[in-house]
């Protein structure tokens, strides 16, 4: 999805808001001290941080036979809720701004209330652009690469954004380069980066095709990796306190899911029939769309809730 260019963008504070038991916070950059980027000091070199040997050994995504299949849940009480305050029928425009050249669908914001979000012409060239909460710009950083900016997350005082395989950390106050991971030449076979999620504890989980790893956002450094099965993995979802949820060896609708923790431990592993994906992570345990059935599995270990689009 992109904006055209010339767009008139419109920034306004969201009023609805979902109140719920866990989520993930972000932090960003502080007010922009007023320099322009500084130039890059160079490439973060990948040591392979804790635990990392550079050929990952843990489980692979071969189907754990230890549990049986879960055809669906069976409803043990009524799943989380998640509550709403209605907007003003007239929400105030805050301010507003003209894009010029083409605009990336994806926003992100601070603590602070300061927006970043990434824009491109026609050579290609790409930018990570940012403003303050009064639609004041701080920066605008031409991005090295000619490939489409895909993971965009901002937190722990960085932006961390890619470009194919190649992953780039910057300060968030300024904008100036603060480390590079390039993880083709890192972890060979790599292709562009497939599914990202912020663990919600300083650290990024990443999925390519060569595997899943854990990288530290404020140094670039991969803290955990696990080789990937053929097919790699899908469905990143955390729950902002360093435990996400994945899937991998889809066959038809059954696939594995199974939960890691900020370590990489394996909590559980269990095969679903009949989910696709999984919603937000607002309980102790994780949901999952499902087709029909409402309510907490027969495991305990999700939460199944209607599929958008489903009569459950």
């Amino acid at each position: 999805m992109r904006a055209v260019a010339c767009v008139v963008l419109i920034f306004a504070f969201a009023c609805t808001r979902a109140a719920s038991t866990g989520g993930a916070g972000q932090s960003g950059g502080t007010a922009d001290a007023g320099s322009p980027p500084s130039a890059d000091a160079g490439a973060v070199s990948d040591d392979g941080g804790t635990n990392d040997a550079g050929t990952p050994s843990d489980d692979a995504g071969v189907t754990d036979a230890g549990f049986a299949p879960d055809a669906g849940p069976g409803d043990a009480g009524p799943p989380a809720t998640i509550g709403a305050v209605d907007c003003p029928q007239a929400p105030p425009l805050l301010w507003s701004r003209t894009i010029a050249d083409s605009f990336d669908f994806r926003i992100a914001a601070d603590q602070n209330g300061n927006l970043y979000w990434i824009e491109y012409d026609s050579v290609p060239r790409w930018f990570l652009v940012s403003a303050d909460s009064d639609g004041r710009d701080r920066y605008r950083v031409a991005l090295p690469g000619t490939e489409a900016a895909r993971a965009f997350v901002v937190s722990s005082g960085k932006v961390l954004l890619s470009q194919g395989t190649t992953i780039e950390g910057y300060d968030a106050a300024t904008g100036a380069p603060a480390w590079t991971l390039d993880m083709k030449a890192a972890y060979p076979g790599s292709s562009a980066v497939s599914g990202y999620v912020d663990l919600g504890n300083g650290d990024v989980a990443m999925s390519l095709n060569s595997g899943l790893y854990f990288i530290d956002i404020g140094s670039g450094k991969v803290i955990w990796s696990q080789a990937g099965p053929k097919d790699g993995y899908s469905t990143l979802t955390s729950n902002g306190a360093g435990s996400i949820v994945v899937s991998a060896d889809a066959v038809g609708s059954a696939a594995d899911y199974f939960v890691l923790d900020s370590a990489g431990a394996q909590k559980w592993r269990q095969r679903i029939d009949g989910a696709t994906g999984t919603a937000p992570w607002l309980s102790d345990v994780p949901w999952l769309p499902m087709a029909s059935a409402g309510g907490i599995s027969p495991s305990n270990r999700y939460v199944a809730v209607p599929r958008p689009g489903s009569d459950g």
